[in-house]
């Protein structure tokens, strides 16, 4: 009996020990995930560890997807407080997701995480959930890297912290290389890659990231992101249409004020050239500096034909700059942005022209489409 009792335990606490199509969930042979079922096992497993303080059971292990997983998804990796800490490589294959989660907070294909490593995965389908909803990621806790993933799932929010690629994020993280192609929306704090990042103490860099998708709310909504603290935000781009009521920008809804605490700000070498769109305080970068609260712009520009706001608040501002189209494409900004990040198409003609495209993700349709304008006769013939 003692025995048989010892092995129950043991298969309890081990529950994907022989579940998945191979590994052993070591970095040199990882879990592997083909099926809806493995990730549904996953999500049990990490769902059902013991709370914190213990360390969940994905803490330190390694899973790879090696399969299109085209069976929708409704199963969320990681839930209140139970973090999935792993290592995933999605290895550049889809899943398609199917989250209806309206009454409860944190959705995506991860619900929420910590000191974790996401990376090369690609979502289609849909989520939708009250606070913190996204495609990849609803919640950090911090200390976690997000690199190489593509958001093409429609997100909404019934709340707030809405983003493409990542929720809400507390403490300090990385959103590195990433693209959100699907429509985002929800009342507050919205943002085609991110709702709300960073914290009082936190740091968090989003760095060549790209959105091309609808970002819509009332409040707070931005192209990159809807709301910061602690941020930096470089070598970025919204191509996409960006709408709503006050604290409405091109790339960062607002930047808020800390009452009694120093918090930073930078977006540097970053661009947008979608149509931005709002009744009250809205900005082609930047919608709505709160209260005394200082942020650092530069080297920021923007297409002045698509979209009317200046810099800030509707005010031009030091470090960004509105140009009309044939002035951004070709090689026109490469005296500014450099080559280091940046590449260019110059063609032959005006109209073989692109916006630049960052060098990471010239690669992808995503950055064709996203570096393609539309452009209006301005009375100069070529």
């Amino acid at each position: 009996m003692k025995k048989q009792l010892i092995t129950i335990l043991f298969l309890i606490s081990v529950p994907n020990l022989f579940s998945f199509s191979g590994g052993n969930g070591t970095e040199a042979s990882p879990y592997q995930i083909s099926t809806k079922a493995h990730l549904e096992l996953l999500a049990d497993s990490v769902n059902n560890s013991a709370p914190p303080p213990a360390d969940n059971w994905s803490k330190d292990k390694y899973f790879i997807v090696i399969n299109n997983i085209t069976d929708p998804i409704i199963t969320i990796i990681g839930r209140n407080t139970r973090r999935f800490e792993g290592n995933f490589d999605g290895q550049n294959y889809t899943i398609t997701l199917a989250i209806n989660m309206s009454i409860l907070s944190v959705a995506g294909l991860f619900g929420s995480v910590s000191s974790a490593v996401i990376e090369n995965v690609i979502v289609n389908g849909y989520v939708s959930g009250n606070m913190a909803v996204a495609g990849i990621v609803g919640h950090s806790g911090g200390n976690t890297s997000i690199k190489k993933c593509i958001n093409n799932a429609n997100v909404s929010g019934d709340s707030y912290y809405i983003g493409g690629i990542i929720g809400s994020v507390i403490e300090s993280m990385s959103i590195t290389d990433c693209i959100n192609m699907g429509n985002v929306s929800g009342p507050y704090m919205v943002g085609g890659i991110a709702g709300s990042t960073g914290h009082v103490g936190g740091n968090t860099s989003i760095i060549n990231c790209i959105n091309i998708g609808n970002i819509s709310g009332d409040s707070i909504i931005g192209g990159v992101a809807g709301r910061i603290y602690n941020t930096s935000i470089t070598n970025c781009i919204n191509a996409g249409y960006v709408k709503g009521i006050t604290g409405i920008g091109g790339i960062l809804g607002i930047r808020p004020n800390v009452i009694g605490a120093t918090t930073y700000i930078t977006i540097e070498n970053s661009i947008n050239t979608g149509v931005v769109e709002g009744t009250g305080s809205v900005g082609a970068i930047l919608g709505m500096i709160v209260g005394m609260s200082t942020i650092t712009f530069i080297n920021c520009h923007y297409d002045k034909q698509f979209c009317i706001h200046k810099g800030v608040n509707g005010e031009d501002v030091a470090g960004v700059s509105g140009h009309i189209t044939r002035n951004m494409v070709g090689r026109k900004l490469a005296s500014l942005l450099g080559d280091t990040n940046w590449t260019y198409v110059e063609g032959a003609t005006l109209i073989e022209c692109l916006y630049p495209q960052l060098k990471t993700l010239d690669h992808t349709d995503a950055s064709k489409v996203g570096a393609t304008p539309i452009f209006l006769y301005d009375g100069i013939k070529d």
